[in-house]
């Protein structure tokens, strides 16, 4: 399961208590908090850990890569012609 600060990009990857537990940054007591709740927790670390694989290989994985590659290619070489 990921626990992460709520900073940059990571919102967009990272869904609160969906595929992992945001916490805000510099937010110690928050941190404390979705720790010992994710360790006291089993069922939900094997949900945020399921669902969070899920996610990764839909967004992340080879196939959407390569065509997220190949669609760049194609847009650069249009642009180029």
């Amino acid at each position: 399961a990921v626990l992460a600060s709520n900073v940059g990009g990571i919102a967009g990857i990272i869904r609160d208590n969906q595929n992992g537990l945001l916490f805000s940054a510099r937010d110690v007591h928050a941190l404390t908090d979705k720790l010992l709740w994710l360790v006291s927790d089993a069922p939900l670390r094997e949900r945020l850990a399921v669902q969070g694989q899920r996610d990764v290989y839909s967004r992340f994985g080879r196939e959407q890569v390569i065509d997220q590659i190949e669609a760049l290619y194609l847009e650069v070489l249009g642009q180029s012609s």
